[in-house]
């Protein structure tokens, strides 16, 4: 289809008389049809760009169905939530095979071609008859075109930039082995992703899109500052630094006041709730009362869905898609900055200041009241039930607002510091002291937030927590904060736990103790579209275990599906994923998990892992692990030191990029062995994909027989990726593939492999990787 100004402007070879010949009456005239043309072309040109909201795919030698003749079609795969499509009835899987009463005749190619650029001919208002196939049944559906809306725009974010070695190194490597026009090509498509958004896509996300070599950045200025918040015992700065990853930042608010009977204690945490639910009101200003209800009574089912490997952009079922995609549509109609303001308020409690202060003044009151064991405060405030409980082994089985317990053995198994929606929209629950067991068979237990507020603090003991699912920090369109302070704990829940947070902030800290985390689905640091879900530990010999639920998708016998332990994930062609960090400060740590865990994202999310401490650790994958990322998505993996082990049960592990993804692997210190299955692992890209893996030093073991540093195949898209494996300061590592030590050359389209003997710096000033490249 030729049309516009080319068209008009363009010289055949029926048109070879020189125009200086003809009349000059001519030459007006044909000025005069070349002005109207011209004019009616830039008309179209700034006609509104039109849409019907359906994604399709090209179908050839389609089977016959009576009364049409097509031979090929167009078979819808997506469809937006309330688009002209949807408005006249059109679903998933239905089969366009003619327009405007005519039976498609072109190849299945050019259809794919052609149908668009028909849409775009017409106007707002204009409609359009489609010839649809549904359960082998012909039928004609009438639509009004409408005018395309505006894409939502991605929030600037700009940092000063560091120059790491890497990056010079990288630099001259791409020019050594001249593939710098295709690199340039690689850095251009990544940072084309997100010129516009979906309205829950992270600036940092599009920063790291534009300037991959500093995610590095970006992650470790993230991560210094969280274990400095740890370190610190300062919870407040933690919401603070999640608020900013969500492009929501706040300031915090002053600190409670202190020094105060538990009376007065009790009025101040009183007001505080109050002063919440108005920031929560003004937060969801412009939802109306049945939305409102409609978000607290579904919200469960779209995850849960999700959990169940359901493509809510694809799913058949027009009542559950409508469902989905009405609830994502409405939370994007929240004010995220007020709601993370009434956090902040709440989450003052959590300083240890003020924690000291009014366990004081529960002491003193529970003295003057004669020690009881047991619950000596049962009121009912304007801000919900309050229960005060002395040291003895106290059952909790009525939900309530507040919870203060001074000290014993204590069984939770009501709401336990967890907001559930309209009823109760904040709560809080302090535990001074006691092996305490908090369990549950209802979802919402433990320091989780269903629109609204969660605090939940325990700050002595050895405690065990279980739980089914949105447990032990978690959050739905809220904050949730969790903190144990102390002990040697164990925490146990299926799904949603343990730092899970969708449209909202959810926080796990545990800051001292040997713990166990045990989960099968989707915990330990996840971040669900619009969430930061981040689990924070201190010190300690901790355990990280999540899989066992669902067998993997892909087919590989005794694999599991996981998506936990720092975990960015998006809905794909529906919205961006969020943010997910796992810190852990120090200790002999194990993490064990099945697939898409340990450091990544899928689908614009973003997930980052460090382990700071100098001991061995050990971490066990079974396909995407250790740093990796699918789909437009960011994966960061950062060890500090020790001799660790790394495995994968299956493939695709330490350092793997797909489909337009940056990932970064980076241990930095100690001789470790890197075990990387079948294939895809240990710095290797495809389809458009950036990844740099770095051991900064050490005599390690590579056992993988496919080359590191390996790149493609780039079919998807075109064009090609890029993967820079460095091993510097190397000790005389040793590899199963055909890499060697004191070494540099280049692999596939393209990756490059580097074993420098020097830290890289020391190669980049004695320019000693040019003796040591292989062209």
């Amino acid at each position: 289809m030729t049309a516009g100004i080319p068209l008009i402007l363009r010289k055949t070879g029926a048109h070879r008389a020189p125009l200086q010949h003809a009349p000059p009456q001519f030459l007006l005239a044909l000025l005069l049809v070349l002005s109207s043309l011209l004019s009616a072309a830039i008309a179209r040109q700034a006609r509104p760009q039109v849409w019907l909201g359906i994604g399709i795919t090209a179908e050839k030698d389609i089977l016959a169905i009576e009364g049409t003749t097509a031979k090929s079609g167009l078979r819808i795969t997506r469809l937006s939530f309330n688009s002209p499509a949807d408005k006249a009835g059109l679903i998933i899987d239905d089969l366009i095979v003619g327009a405007e009463g005519r039976d498609f005749t072109a190849e299945s190619s050019t259809l794919e071609r052609q149908f668009p650029e028909f849409i775009l001919q017409h106007a707002p208002g204009d409609s359009i008859t489609l010839r649809v196939v549904r359960d082998r049944k012909l039928i004609d559906i009438r639509i009004i075109v409408e005018e395309r809306p505006e894409q939502a725009p991605v929030k600037e974010y700009s940092s000063p930039k560091i120059e790491w070695p890497e990056e010079h190194l990288a630099g001259a490597l791409i020019d050594v082995f001249n593939v710098r026009e295709s690199y340039e090509d690689l850095r251009r498509r990544l940072a084309s992703l997100s010129k516009t958004g979906d309205g829950f896509r992270l600036s940092r996300v599009a920063y790291v899109q534009r300037e991959p070599f500093q995610l590095r950045t970006i992650a470790e200025k993230t991560l210094d500052q969280l274990a400095a918040a740890v370190k610190q015992r300062n919870p407040q700065k933690a919401l603070d630094l999640a608020a900013e990853w969500l492009d929501s930042p706040v300031s915090s608010p002053p600190p409670l006041k202190t020094g105060m009977t538990l009376e007065q204690h009790l009025d101040q945490l009183i007001d505080v709730l109050r002063k919440s639910r108005i920031k929560r009101e003004e937060a969801f200003a412009k939802l109306t009362p049945d939305e409102e209800q409609f978000f607290e009574q579904n919200c469960e089912a779209v995850f849960n869905a999700f959990a169940e490997r359901i493509d809510l952009a694809t799913d058949r079922n027009r009542e559950r898609w409508h469902r989905d995609s009405h609830l994502l549509e409405l939370a994007t109609k929240v004010d995220f900055a007020k709601l993370f303001e009434g956090a902040g308020l709440l989450w003052r409690v959590a300083e240890d200041i003020y924690l000291d202060d009014l366990e004081l003044a529960l002491r003193k009151a529970w003295e003057a009241a004669g020690k009881p064991e047991g619950i000596f405060i049962n009121r009912e405030t304007s801000a919900g039930k309050i229960l005060v409980g002395g040291n003895g082994s106290t059952r909790y089985t009525e939900d309530a607002s507040i919870v203060l317990d001074l000290g014993g053995n204590d069984f939770y198994t009501n709401n336990a510091g967890s907001a559930r929606g309209g009823t109760l929209p904040a709560a809080l629950l302090i535990d001074f002291a006691g092996n305490d067991a908090y369990e549950a068979t209802d979802n919402w237990t433990a320091g989780a937030a269903r629109m609204g507020y969660s605090v939940l603090v325990d700050r002595k003991g050895n405690d065990e927590y279980i739980g089914r699912a949105w447990t032990q920090g978690a959050a739905i369109l809220g904050a949730a904060l969790f903190l144990d302070e102390s002990g040697n704990d164990i925490y146990r829940a299926a799904q949603y736990a343990q730092g899970a947070a969708a449209w909202g902030i959810a926080l796990h800290i545990d800051y001292d103790g040997d713990d166990t985390y045990d989960a099968r689905l989707l915990s330990q640091a996840v971040g669900l579209p619009g969430g930061a879900g981040w689990l924070l530990n201190g010190t300690g010999n901790d355990s990280y275990y999540s899989k066992g639920e669902r067998p993997t998708t892909y087919g590989n016998a005794g694999i599991f599906d996981s998506f936990s332990q720092a975990f960015g994930v998006g809905f794909r062609g529906m919205q961006s994923g969020g943010v997910a960090l796992l810190y852990d400060g120090g200790g002999k740590d194990r993490y064990e998990a099945g697939n898409f865990s340990q450091g990544g994202g899928y689908y614009f999310g973003i997930g980052m892992l460090r382990d700071s401490g100098k001991e061995n650790d050990i971490y066990i994958g079974s396909q995407y692990n250790q740093g990796f990322a699918a789909h437009q998505a960011i994966g960061f993996f950062e060890d500090l030191g020790g001799d660790d082990f790394y495995t994968t049960r299956h493939a695709v592990a330490q350092g793997t990029s797909w489909d337009e993804t940056i990932t970064v692997f980076i241990d930095h210190a100690g001789n470790d062995v890197y075990e990387g299955g079948l294939s895809y692992s240990q710095g290797a890209s495809a389809h458009n994909g950036f990844c740099l893996f770095l051991d900064s030093g050490g005599r390690n073991h590579f056992s993988y027989a496919m080359p590191q540093g390996f790149a493609g195949p780039n079919d998807y898209h075109g064009g090609t990726s890029f993967s820079l494996f460095i091993t510097a300061d190397d000790k005389g590592s040793s590899y199963s593939s055909k890499m060697r030590s004191s070494e540099i050359r280049l692999n596939g389209e393209y990756g490059i492999f580097a074993n420098l003997p020097t830290p890289i710096e020391d190669t980049l000033k004695t320019k000693s990787w040019q003796k040591l490249t292989r062209k």
